[in-house]
C-alpha cells in the first residue's frame, strides 16, 4: 500500500513538472515612460509556420494587455508587438514606433511544447509569467 502511494505521489510530480514553463525572462529600457504607452498594434516579427500556434500566442499576449487597460489599435498606436519563434521559445518585442528598436522584450523558453495536449497550458503560463510585472515602474 506505501509502495502505491508513493508512486501515485512520484507520478503526480513529474506530471507536475513536465507541465512547467522552463524560463521566462524579461529585460527592458528604463529610460521608457510606460505610463504613457496605452494603446498597441501587431507588426511583423518571425512568424511561425503554424498559423494555428501564431493566432495563439497573439490572443494570450492580447488578453493580457488588455486586463492591464491596454487596447489594440492599428490606426494610432503608441506602440509596436513583434513576436519571433527560436525552437521551443517565443520571443515578445514591444518595438517604438520612431525608431522601430524594442523598448521590451519577453523570452518564453520551453513555451512551445512539441505536444499539442500541454500547448494553450504552456502558452497561456509563458505569457501570464511574462506580463505579470507589466508594465514595469517607471523611475
Amino acid at each position: 500500500m506505501r509502495a502505491t502511494k508513493t508512486i501515485g505521489v512520484l507520478l503526480a510530480l513529474f506530471h507536475c513538472a513536465s507541465m512547467a514553463i522552463s524560463d521566462v525572462e524579461v529585460t527592458y529600457d528604463e529610460s521608457v515612460n510606460f505610463a504613457y504607452l496605452r494603446k498597441f498594434a501587431w507588426t511583423e516579427g518571425t512568424r511561425s509556420e503554424d498559423e494555428s500556434l501564431q493566432r495563439r500566442i497573439e490572443a494570450a499576449i492580447q488578453r493580457e494587455l488588455i486586463v492591464k487597460g491596454f487596447r489594440k489599435d492599428e490606426g494610432d498606436p503608441d506602440f509596436l508587438i513583434a513576436t519571433h519563434f527560436e525552437g521551443d521559445s517565443v520571443i515578445v518585442e514591444m518595438v517604438d514606433l520612431e525608431s522601430q528598436e524594442p523598448f521590451w522584450r519577453g523570452v518564453g523558453t520551453g513555451a512551445v511544447p512539441k505536444k499539442e495536449k500541454k500547448l494553450e497550458y504552456k502558452i497561456n503560463k509563458a505569457t501570464a509569467k511574462m506580463f505579470k510585472k507589466f508594465p514595469p515602474k517607471s523611475k
